[in-house]
């Protein structure tokens, strides 16, 4: 049977790279709710992530310097956003418009490449390489004795991570199952 577990790591960003990803995850939250504000327009509420794709990815991708999978990751996380609402509302249940503002961006792995001390992030203005700050392997921590167990290795095994910025702080945690162990 195959054991898999999920560790937060943070990243290892210097200023000018964290500068980089305050502006993407500005822009990406930008574009997420320019998506969702254009779903919302009419009675009608646009659900379909192609016809969003169709009405809104050009003047998403003229209006911000979004890597385009970033794009289509923020139409992704709108679309999801309108649906859940339109699934609230068809149970009776309140649900008002969505809006972003936890400062998260999307990566999959088009714009995202993990490798074993680093991973490469698509940003406003090309890739950055960032190294992993990993728990030291001499404190006993779950994480540590995770990664230091035999068979462990890093692997991008999900389809989908999460940049966050945590507490105002600068981008720096990658809440994924970039950390897998089999």
């Amino acid at each position: 049977m195959e054991v898999r577990r999920t560790v937060p790591v943070k990243l290892d960003v210097d200023s000018d790279d964290a500068a980089l990803l305050h502006e993407t995850v500005d822009e990406f939250l930008w574009a997420a709710n320019h998506v969702v504000n254009h779903a919302w327009q009419g009675e009608y509420k646009t659900t379909s992530k192609a016809q969003l794709q169709e009405e809104t990815y050009d003047e998403v991708r003229d209006r911000t310097r979004l890597h385009a999978n970033l794009v289509q990751n923020a139409r992704n996380k709108a679309a999801d956003a309108v649906q859940g609402v339109v699934a609230r509302w068809r149970q009776g249940e309140y649900a008002g418009k969505p809006h972003f503002s936890e400062p998260t961006a999307v990566y999959d792995k088009r714009c995202a490449t993990f490798h074993d001390e680093y991973v490469s992030l698509a940003t406003v203005d090309g890739r950055i390489e960032v190294e992993y700050v990993l728990p030291d392997p001499a404190r006993d921590t779950p994480h540590s004795r995770y990664l230091a167990a035999s068979g462990s290795f890093i692997s991008a095994q999900r389809r989908r991570w999460s940049l966050t910025r945590r507490n105002g702080r600068r981008p720096g945690t990658v809440q994924s199952s970039a950390l897998t162990s089999v």
